[in-house]
């Protein structure tokens, strides 16, 4: 069983938001305020759904713009941590929080959009075992987690809805774009960030058609 301690990590102020991180969260970092910065650009009405959440960040920045959010993450830590977020930033009564693995627990045909920022780096699962560690592990190609992210996005997408996502040049993301292009209408892969090891870019899919989520190409 996992145990949450509500002890504070770090405090992020961006613009009007300020987001308390709690320990054993996953730290926002670059790929998390790419994920954010598009969401806040090209989503403008809900109800959205952010899978894996962590502390709220993009769900709270796009509640903010009067956009209805549920977000749901594994890890109890995150969805405690995300409610906090939404209380402190007097968006509570636009942001559902819910712990869930990837989206399953989920209504499908549910939501207009859905954002993600998966696990991405490329590390058998098996290898990960902690809450912390499964914000990171991609698991096989770093795009098994991703494709099940991906799955419950598509599930619970309502007709014409858009999906966001981050990728990373570490990861193998080449069946997930396949996917997406097959199943929506508009697809553009911006890569937004370079460092001498990695490049973080998001996808942004637009007039998606909803499925049962089974056909992953």
């Amino acid at each position: 069983m996992y145990s949450c301690r509500a002890e504070e990590k770090r405090e992020v102020r961006l613009n009007d938001l300020k987001i308390v991180v709690l320990e054993g969260v996953y730290d926002p970092s670059t790929d998390s305020f790419v994920l954010m910065n598009e969401a806040v650009e090209n989503i403008s009405e809900g109800p959205a759904l952010e899978i894996g959440c962590g502390c709220g960040l993009a769900s709270i920045a796009l509640a903010k713009k009067g956009v209805v959010v549920t977000c749901v993450d594994i890890s109890p830590c995150a969805v405690m941590n995300a409610y906090t977020n939404a209380k402190m930033n007097g968006v509570d009564g636009l942001v559902d929080v819910v712990q869930c693995d990837s989206g399953d627990c989920m209504r499908s045909g549910a939501f207009k959009a859905i954002i993600f920022n998966p696990p991405y780096l490329p590390i058998p699962l098996e290898r990960c075992s902690g809450l912390i560690e499964l914000s990171w592990c991609g698991g096989v190609g770093g795009e098994e987690v991703a494709r099940k992210f991906l799955s419950n996005a598509l599930r619970t997408c309502s007709k014409g809805c858009s999906i966001l996502f981050v990728v990373s040049s570490l990861q193998s993301y080449g069946g997930l774009t396949h996917v997406v292009a097959r199943r929506c209408g508009d697809v553009v892969l911006k890569w937004l960030e370079s460092f001498f090891f990695e490049r973080i870019g998001v996808v942004v899919a637009s007039r998606c058609s909803g499925n049962d989520g089974r056909d992953q190409g």
